[in-house]
């Protein structure tokens, strides 16, 4: 039998938490005398458990609770460190007066900082909200100011617009075209084609972009429709023989930047504007088109049309024109009256008497075909020169009116200087003081007509190097969209020039080429560059 040493270790009384707990806390409750004396009674093999003392009186149990709960209390509060920013003891009066100022100013503080924060928001959102009115106003302003001015201005490299090309035409087809140079007979421009072909012409530019969008562009007119057509740069073609079949282009070895046409003769032409239709239907390039007003010889006045007496006729007119020119990749150049301040116009000549009415009915006139045609052109055409005796500021209709300011000009023995800037009978002479003139009204230029005569000038080689010269210094080079206010870079530059090669009252003396009338300035002209946008 071995015999086992009592147990030094806890009272078994402990229970295992409390001993648990005794540990864990460093603790160990020292046993009573009685306990520590307490035998400890073993068998062989066999350990026998202690005999329990007798119990304890509540009172002593109770206490002794009590003692170990507030030890265990106690204990515990001595572990657990302080809260941050509390002191371990309550302070004294002092020290509260302390607290509650340093909590008094953290508010205020914190009440100044929201304050702050408020008032740098208010001022964000209202220096935003000024931006932003600010902005309105200035648009509204830039709005405001472009409506009233015609002329916006726009600058871009005159390689911009690949203009519309005329392709040859039905092979074997022939055409002759009449019209009116200045000064001369009444302005015929039937166009007709021999042996009763009809002439077709084909385009052979880009098609515009299919997507076509509306909207408004500074310098843009009430109603135009922008989509990407441009135009610009200097235009330079003709009118008349080897136009339309494309004769005219392959002999001068340059496409034509431009075409002419006429209808101005009697009611019925008018109406159709047959030149156009009957020639040029499928020509989608630039034209220049003189549509007439007044059919020459009826007795119409200007009185009558100014107060709307021919409106359906230009009316019907103007719808044509809108209707084959539909989406067109050049600009449509319309010029009524052309010549008007000829004495060889009948009807349309004015005096100091009817001037006023004219400019009333040209308004007019010009207003319908925008109604019909808002991207439309109006051409002021009237013949270089005095030969009204109405200086020629009396004569012009108005900035809002006139989009081109485009005189026809013949070698006629007094203005064969392009350069001159003399004026006569307070008109402008040459073609320089022409351009000036239109410079100082925002306006570009244009020849709608220009060649050589019988009268006074002749073959003239130097003539049409001349007039080569002065449109090429002054050449326009600006582009814009079609539609769009032609811009003040444009002014007082060279936009379309026109040949007159039409074999007039059975006369070739104003032609330059297919007649071999005349041979000099013919190669002179082949000789040389013409436009720049082609």
């Amino acid at each position: 039998m071995r015999v086992i040493q009592p147990d030094p270790g806890p009272h078994p009384l402990l229970s295992r938490r409390e001993l648990r707990e005794s540990r864990r806390r460093g603790t160990r409750s020292a046993p009573s005398p009685a306990e520590v004396d307490q035998p400890i009674l073993l068998t062989a093999d066999l350990t026998l458990p202690p005999t329990r003392p007798a119990a304890e009186p509540a009172a002593t149990r109770r206490s002794e609770g009590a003692r170990r709960s507030e030890g265990a209390r106690r204990s515990e509060g001595a572990r657990r460190p302080a809260h941050p920013g509390r002191q371990a003891e309550r302070p004294g009066p002092v020290g509260r007066r302390a607290e509650r100022s340093q909590r008094s100013a953290t508010r205020r503080t914190r009440r100044l900082r929201a304050v702050a924060a408020s008032t740098v928001a208010v001022v964000i959102a209202c220096g935003a909200m000024a931006v932003i009115l600010s902005r309105r106003d200035s648009d509204r302003d830039l709005t405001t100011s472009l409506a009233q001015q015609p002329q916006v201005s726009v600058t871009a490299s005159a390689s911009d617009p690949a203009l519309t090309l005329l392709g040859e035409a039905t092979p074997g087809a022939t055409v002759s075209v009449a019209g009116s140079p200045s000064p001369g007979a009444s302005a015929s421009a039937a166009a007709k084609t021999g042996a009763g072909a009809k002439t077709s012409a084909r385009s052979t530019s880009a098609k515009s972009p299919a997507t076509t969008t509306t909207r408004t562009s500074t310098g843009t007119r009430p109603g135009v429709v922008l989509d990407g057509r441009r135009m610009g740069g200097w235009y330079a073609g003709a009118g008349g023989s080897g136009v339309a079949d494309g004769s005219f282009a392959s002999w001068l070895g340059q496409p034509l930047g431009i075409v002419s046409t006429w209808a101005d003769t009697g009611d019925e032409e008018q109406r159709t504007v047959s030149g156009l239709t009957a020639t040029y239907a499928n020509w989608k390039g630039a034209i220049d088109i003189a549509v007439g007003g007044m059919v020459i010889g009826s007795g119409e006045s200007y009185a009558a049309a100014a107060n709307g007496a021919y409106d359906a006729r230009w009316r019907q007119a103007a719808g044509v024109i809108a209707s084959v020119r539909k989406g067109a990749s050049g600009p449509t150049f319309v010029r009524p009256f052309h010549e008007y301040n000829g004495t060889w116009m009948g009807e349309w000549s004015i005096n100091s008497g009817n001037v006023a009415d004219f400019k009333r009915a040209f308004t007019r006139y010009a207003q319908i075909l925008r109604a019909a045609m808002p991207e439309v052109y109006i051409v002021w055409c009237p013949n270089s020169g005095d030969h009204s005796g109405v200086p020629v500021e009396t004569q012009y209709p108005g900035d809002d009116v006139v989009d081109v300011v485009a005189p026809d000009y013949y070698h006629d023995g007094s203005s064969e200087d392009p350069t001159s800037t003399t004026w006569r009978g307070g008109s402008p002479l040459g073609m320089d003081a022409w351009r000036r003139f239109a410079a100082s009204h925002g306006k570009p230029i244009g020849m709608p007509e220009w060649g050589l005569k019988s009268e006074g000038g002749g073959d003239s080689p130097e003539w049409i190097r001349a007039v080569n010269a002065w449109a090429t210094q002054n050449a326009n080079t600006a582009t814009w969209q079609i539609g769009e206010r032609i811009p003040a870079a444009a002014a007082g530059k060279v936009l379309y020039i026109s040949y007159f090669n039409v074999v007039h009252g059975g006369q070739t003396a104003f032609t330059i080429h297919g007649y071999g009338a005349n041979p000099a300035s013919e190669a002179a002209y082949k000789s040389l560059r013409w436009g720049n946008n082609t």
